[in-house]
C-alpha cells in the first residue's frame, strides 16, 4: 500500500511539474519569426476577402498574443491591444487591421495583405 502512495504522489508531482514547464514555454517571449508567421496568417485570411469570417478574427487573436509577447519592439507590444479588439469584434474593414499592425508590418518588412 505504501508503494501505491509513493507512485501516485510521484505521478501527480511529475504531472504538475510538466504542466508548469510547458505553460512557461508557451508564454515565453515571441520571436520575430513567430510574429511574422502570425502576421502572415492574418494577411492570408484578409486576402480571402471575407471581413466577417471567423478565420480573420482567430488569426488576429493569435497575432495579438504573439505581439504582446514580442520583446523586440515596444511599438509591436503596444499594438497588441488594438489587434485584440479586432479579434473580439464581429466584423472589420481592411483599414482597421492595417492601422493596428503598422509596427508589426515595419518589423516584418511588408504591409498587411501583401504577402500572398
Amino acid at each position: 500500500m505504501n508503494r501505491r502512495k509513493i507512485s501516485s504522489r510521484w505521478m501527480v508531482g511529475t504531472t504538475v511539474v510538466l504542466s508548469v514547464l510547458s505553460g512557461c514555454a508557451a508564454r515565453g517571449p515571441a520571436t520575430k519569426d513567430e510574429l511574422c508567421t502570425d502576421f502572415d496568417a492574418v494577411s492570408n485570411q484578409l486576402y480571402r476577402g471575407v471581413f466577417s469570417d471567423n478565420g480573420v478574427f482567430r488569426a488576429a487573436g493569435e497575432l495579438a498574443g504573439t505581439a504582446a509577447r514580442y520583446d523586440g519592439s515596444a511599438a509591436v507590444q503596444a499594438s497588441a491591444d488594438g489587434i485584440k479588439k479586432i479579434s473580439k469584434s464581429k466584423s472589420t474593414t481592411l483599414n482597421e487591421p492595417r492601422n493596428a499592425t503598422i509596427a508589426i508590418a515595419d518589423t516584418c518588412g511588408q504591409p498587411l495583405g501583401l504577402n500572398f
